[in-house]
């Protein structure tokens, strides 16, 4: 099913669903995918220009946010996971502060024979909580090494970081006739001529 999800995930994409609506769809094809396995899954949509990011959660782990008071898990609605069925998911809206970071991880990064989720977590966000300058790259690296022990599950984890200052844009509008293309390519090119 993990070889399936991603693609009907990016099918789904491209529809511009909210987050809660495309777990909802997810949660209907499930059981027809898979033999009962649980199926988790964390769905969001962030734009960079205008730092919203909206996230859903169907039964997967809590995100991480980081930033100058520290790492903090966010705070999702409960909601089970895919193909479980007779439920809604609801998606949250918040704005990524400049310079803050969004960690999205799977249970490989903390599971441990030796330990309990909760505590893991904890190690996870105690390594993180004075990395709020750092990389992306630096603070993935810090994430995945922060349980010690063997992994005993694939890891997979994603760092979002909203840039310090606010990134460039032009926004025009352009009327919906085949005329309007060359209008589109000179906006472009002095656009990006005045960036440099």
């Amino acid at each position: 099913i993990m070889g399936q999800l991603p693609a009907v995930i990016r099918a789904y994409g491209v529809l511009d669903f909210e987050p809660s609506r495309l777990l909802s769809h997810l949660d209907e094809l499930v059981p027809d995918l898979d033999d009962g396995s649980l199926v988790t899954c964390v769905y969001g949509i962030f734009d960079p220009f205008t730092r919203e990011c909206v996230l859903a959660t169907a039964g997967h782990l809590r995100p991480l946010q980081l930033g100058p008071d520290g790492c903090h898990e966010l705070q999702l609605p409960e909601n089970t996971p895919l193909g479980v069925g007779g439920r809604g998911f609801t998606s949250i809206r918040f704005n990524l502060q400049p310079g803050r970071s969004l960690v999205l991880y799977t249970d490989g990064v903390i599971e441990r024979r030796s330990q309990d989720l909760d505590s893991a977590v904890t190690q996870v966000r105690e390594a993180l909580a004075h990395r709020y300058t750092a990389t992306p790259g630096d603070i993935a690296d810090t994430a995945i090494k922060a349980v010690p022990g063997p992994a005993e599950d694939d890891q997979a984890l994603l760092v979002i970081k909203s840039e310090p200052t606010a990134l460039a844009y032009r926004r025009i509008r352009l009327p919906a006739l085949p005329e309007a293309v060359g209008d589109a390519r000179r906006a472009t090119k002095e656009t990006f001529a005045a960036w440099g």
